[in-house]
Parts: C-alpha cells; structure tokens; sequence
C-alpha cells in the first residue's frame, strides 16, 4: 500500500507533535499566539532557526498581528482563480467554521482587489456595502444571486446541483452586481447575464420583487412582481420522452408602460407576460442544458425519486439530462394598472 502514514488532524498540539517526530533537530523552534479580536484562534510559527531568513520571519510576524478574521463575513475571488481548481483555493475557508458558515463568496471583476480598492461615495471602502448587497438585509434586487460559502462548498461535491456564484464588478467610484457565473464543480463554466441572471432567481424563488418587460402590440409594459413562489419535478414515464415540470406562480402590478392600460384589458396583459417569460425561462434552461450544467438541481430532484446503486442512478441521470424536455407553466397575477384614477 502506498499512502501517507501520518496526516494533519484539527487538533494543532496534534500537528505540532507530528512534526517534532518528523523533524528532529534541537534548531527546530516554535512560536505560539492567538489572533483574531473575536475568535482568539491559536496560531504557531514553527521554524529552524539555523536555516530561516529572520527578515521575512519578522515580516510574517508583523502580517499575522493584523490578521483577524472574527468577522470575515465576505469572500471575494479574482477572476483569474476561478480559470483554476477552486477546491484547492478555498480549502482553508472551507475549513474554518467561523468563515465558512457566515461568509458569503463571490467573484470580483476585474480582480477581487479592484472590487476592495473601489472608493464609493458612502465609505472609506466597500466593506458594509457588499454585505447589505447579499441575504436581502440591506437590498432586494433580482439580478443579485447570493451564495454562501458552505453552500458553495456542497454544491461542489453534490452530484446533480452545480455552483453557481455572483459577480462584483468594480467600475470608476462604484460597482454593480447584476451577472453571474455557473461552475462545473471545479471550474467557471458559463457567465449568465444580468437578463438570465434575473430569470435565474425567479425560477429557485430566490427573490420576491422583480420586474418583467412584455411587448404589446408594437410598444411594451413593464411588470412589478412583489411574490414569487415556484416549484419543479423530474417526470421520466415509460415510453415517452423525459421531462421538467416547472410551475411559477407571480403576482404584481404594472409599473410602467409606453401606451395606455386599461384595467379592462388586464388579462390581455397576463397572457403576453405569462408567454414571454416562458419562452425567455425556456431558452436559458436549454443553454445550461447544451452545457451539461445544473444549477437548479433537476439531477438531485431525479435522484431523489429513484432509489438503487448512486453510482447507475448518477449516470442514468447524466444520459437523461441532454433529451430532457422543459415545461414551463407560469401564472401571472395582475393586482391593477398601477395608474391612479
């Protein structure tokens, strides 16, 4: 058998006895602290000190003294790491229950440092902006997906639910946050829209307040959507094509228009929303479907509901996603005009 004999255990008098044992020598030395203002994490510096360059040793000092991540509640990811395995990137985050349970991740463009060095009008520095951007706390926006870390981290090792994370991107003295990128697992994959990224959050029902553009006739109306509820199953009956059942259910008010609403007319108005937002939610499921991506998880849904080996089920699964047929249903709720008479 081939394989390490010792390994690295969550306990750190653990790690450092491992350590004595491998390294022998009476130059070895260790530094203990604790860091962090909340948390007071234990941390060593263990280094030969016949060998160690005392200047970077100092340096590191110095850097570990202002390190405290009691409150890292932000995780932000350049986009030239998201090209790279992020497992490997993000495992010490994902490691650490104080951050992975409470931060929320995402992708700074052109760099996460860009996004961090942006000077906005409100603050020194983008910090309590970017939290109030996520969760709905501080801001409920439709083309803003949220994701934490742990659940990013599941997604990456859940077969039949792909990851999917938000872009930031820093422009001049502010930053928007309205695209977002699917991953494979490991990698980035596919970069959605601000458009697909709405449509996104409406079919998960991520999101209560949205708005929906539809043409009438040669002009258009725009559709304030204040609740959102959806839901989905995988039907794969003998003898006729695979297929997603996806039903949405919206209701709202017109908020603005180019022509001249009538109440009467409402149900007009319904159906060209309803059959617009179906063939948009259509197109963009059939675009991750040529990709082979899912981050709806229709592959975890179908495992559900079909019991045996996970392994065949995973495969089946993996056979049946390129020939699968979506339906959409979507019933609108038209609450008036908007218009006061």
């Amino acid at each position: 058998m081939q394989g390490p004999q010792t390994a690295f255990s969550e306990h750190i008098d653990t790690n450092i006895n491992l350590i004595r044992f491998r390294y022998k020598h009476a130059s070895l030395k260790l530094e203990s602290m604790d860091v962090g203002r909340i948390t007071r994490s234990r941390l060593c510096i263990m280094y030969d000190d016949m060998l160690v360059d005392h200047k970077v040793l100092n340096h590191l000092k110095n850097q570990i003294e202002e390190l405290d991540f009691g409150h890292a509640k932000m995780v932000l990811i350049g986009e030239n790491i998201i090209e790279e395995n992020l497992r490997e990137s993000l495992d010490w985050f994902n490691r650490r229950r104080g951050i992975q349970m409470v931060a929320w991740i995402a992708i700074g463009k052109p760099s996460a440092e860009a996004v961090l060095a942006t000077q906005t009008s409100q603050e020194r520095l983008p910090g309590i902006s970017l939290l109030l951007s996520f969760g709905k706390t501080g801001v409920e926006s439709g083309f803003i997906v949220s994701e934490y870390m742990f659940d990013f981290f599941r997604k990456q090792t859940e077969w039949g639910l792909d990851p999917i994370l938000p872009v930031v991107e820093a422009s001049g003295n502010h930053y928007t946050i309205n695209t977002s990128i699917v991953f494979d697992k490991i990698r980035a994959r596919l970069t959605l829209n601000s458009d697909e990224t709405r449509l996104f959050n409406v079919i998960k029902a991520t999101v209560n307040k949205v708005e929906f553009e539809a043409p009438i006739d040669d002009s258009k109306i725009f559709i304030s959507v204040d609740s959102i509820k959806s839901k989905y199953r995988v039907y794969t009956p003998r003898g006729t094509p695979p297929h997603v059942d996806l039903r949405i259910n919206m209701s709202g008010v017109i908020e603005e228009a180019y022509l001249k609403v009538s109440s009467d007319k409402l149900a007009s108005y319904q159906e060209s929303t309803e059959k617009t937002g179906r063939e948009r939610i259509k197109k963009l499921l059939r675009r991750l479907q040529k990709e082979n991506l899912d981050p709806f998880g229709f592959g975890l849904n179908y495992r559900a509901r079909h019991f045996g080996n996970v392994e065949e089920e995973w495969k089946a699964w993996q056979s049946l996603y390129p020939e699968l047929d979506f339906r959409v249903q979507i019933h609108l709720k038209l609450e008036g005009t908007g218009t006061i008479k």
